[in-house]
């Protein structure tokens, strides 16, 4: 796992900055999702074009998506759950971490070919995070804002013109001059480095014992125990190719996206519950996932 080694490096960064110097976490946090993220999610979709042959991909990921968030919303009903609790548990437990950690352990333990498929599934997945997740985290506001605001604050976020704007270039053939490509690469490649920063950040402020065991226990246990198996089952039932399949399945077992802690601090959505379940988790999969390839064979 020496490949994931500089994310744990960077969230330490982060942890230990924040203890020294007190930075504005959640301006911070704007910046990652306004300024940097959009020219990510552009590049993403411009080097990356979606085929036909990549369907079954899609299809696990929404449907993914779907269940673990009909799953949310059950437990919610029946735990007593308010509404920024759900969307929390939304945050945490249904989105993972199919960038930034999943297509590197993917490319390190299956090579490239595998890496292509997982590059097109973090598409897929940053595409139904930067809308249904920032809809939970809008909507999940201490604030208190209801649907309509959500989906109008939805629809205000630069991710998402981002990826459409990514797309349509990518479709219409259209090579962007080098310069430009120059500056996008240059905002892009310092986006993830700032959202694990702003993570480690945030981590460092948690006062664990204001988060209740129940919530947390609820929100990791989502991710990192109801997520594989569904995961797993849909991957195994799908009709592609033995490494697709086990990249679905890796893929279903990586911790909380990163991101969802920048989605929880600039709505207020239970940002230390949804930031100690991604510690937790990303923790957590530090033994499950040795485990995992062992038993596929890697």
């Amino acid at each position: 796992m020496v490949s994931v080694l500089p994310i744990y490096f960077v969230l330490l960064l982060g942890f230990f900055a924040q203890k020294r110097f007190s930075f504005d976490i959640r301006s911070l946090s704007g910046v990652a999702i306004y300024l940097f993220y959009p020219f990510l999610a552009f590049r993403v979709f411009y080097e990356n074009p979606l085929k036909a042959e990549h369907g079954y991909l899609a299809l696990f990921a929404v449907l993914l998506c779907l269940v673990m968030i009909l799953f949310v919303h059950l437990v919610s009903f029946f735990g007593g759950y308010s509404k920024s609790q759900r969307s929390a548990g939304v945050l945490a437990g249904v989105f993972m971490n199919a960038g930034n950690y999943g297509a590197p352990v993917i490319l390190f333990a299956f090579g490239e070919t595998a890496f292509s498929y997982a590059v097109v599934l973090m598409v897929i997945q940053s595409l139904l995070m930067n809308s249904v997740g920032l809809y939970y985290a809008a909507v999940g506001a201490k604030e208190g804002m209801n649907t309509k605001e959500a989906i109008r604050k939805v629809l205000t976020m630069p991710i998402l013109y981002g990826c459409l704007l990514g797309i349509i270039v990518q479709k219409s053939g259209w090579k962007i001059p080098e310069i430009a490509g120059s500056t996008v690469s240059f905002l892009a490649d310092a986006t993830i480095p700032l959202i694990l920063l702003t993570l480690g950040m945030q981590l460092s402020t948690i006062t664990f014992s204001s988060i209740s065991k129940k919530d947390l226990v609820f929100t990791a246990g989502t991710k990192m125990i109801v997520s594989p198996i569904i995961g797993t089952v849909m991957a195994l039932l799908l009709p592609v190719d033995p490494l697709i399949q086990t990249i679905l399945i890796i893929t279903s077992f990586m911790p909380t996206a990163a991101n969802t802690t920048l989605f929880a601090l600039q709505f207020n959505t239970e940002p230390d519950l949804v930031a100690a379940s991604t510690l937790f988790t990303t923790a957590l999969s530090t033994v499950t996932l040795p485990i995992l390839l062992l038993i596929l064979g890697n």
